[in-house]
């Protein structure tokens, strides 16, 4: 017994240096999936049993269990770590952020622009959104709004082309960025006034499920396209 619990401290500890390390990372992928944890499911149903006894249909406590998944660009390695809790990608990259030491360049953060991957000091970091959702989602509204979702994925795929061709290059991070400032860019930036032409002159219904694909693409414009 008491050697396994030796064991669990090692490992913690092999742990915590591998947080304070990428904590110090330039570059952070963060994002959440679903995971079923055995206390956390027993402690749900405990929760709404004590709303039902109260006369609520249902707890107003939080009940979700998310695995955050966080990669992080340290030097030439990456770190990669997990978490499986209550807490959000959000929550746990802010305290990946609270171990950071002071005087450092702001990190860059890519994910998608849900807001439970927010921080509570968005101020710390430099924030990016991915490309990927949007695309999957015109992707999948292709055959019900054709055109419109062929106007966006003209685009976006160009850009995806560019990034490709910046991987077979296996350009360095400046040299890559000089491409997409160069290629993509231009790209992007026809695409917003076609954007904001459909949601302003009220071309597509703003509830729709096209009208908010293309607000999730409007809104989060600049971390969209951080060239």
């Amino acid at each position: 017994m008491g050697s396994d619990r030796g064991g669990g401290d090692c490992a913690y500890k092999g742990f915590a240096q591998m947080e304070r390390e990428a904590a110090q990372g330039k570059l952070i992928f963060h994002d959440d999936t679903a995971v079923r944890i055995l206390s956390l499911i027993k402690e749900n149903r405990d929760l709404v049993a004590a709303a039902h006894a109260q006369g609520l249909s249902t707890t107003t406590e939080r009940t979700g269990m998310p695995t955050t998944a966080l990669a992080v660009q340290v030097g030439e390695h990456t770190a990669i770590l997990s978490d499986s809790s209550r807490c959000h990608a959000g929550e746990n990259l802010q305290g990946l952020l609270d171990k950071r030491e002071a005087g450092r360049a702001k990190p860059l953060a890519m994910s998608d622009a849900l807001a439970s991957n927010e921080v509570a000091e968005e101020a710390r970091l430099i924030r990016c959104h991915c490309l990927a959702p949007g695309r999957h989602t015109f992707s999948d509204l292709a055959a019900v709004f054709p055109h419109a979702c062929q106007v966006v994925l003209e685009g976006l795929s160009q850009v995806f082309d560019h990034d490709e061709q910046a991987r077979q290059e296996q350009l360095r991070p400046p040299a890559r960025l000089a491409y997409h400032q160069a290629q993509s860019q231009p790209l992007m930036a026809a695409l917003k006034p076609w954007l904001d032409t459909q949601m302003e002159d009220h071309l597509v219904e703003p509830n729709s499920a096209l009208g908010k694909a293309l607000g999730s693409m409007q809104k989060p414009w600049a971390t969209l396209t951080r060239f």
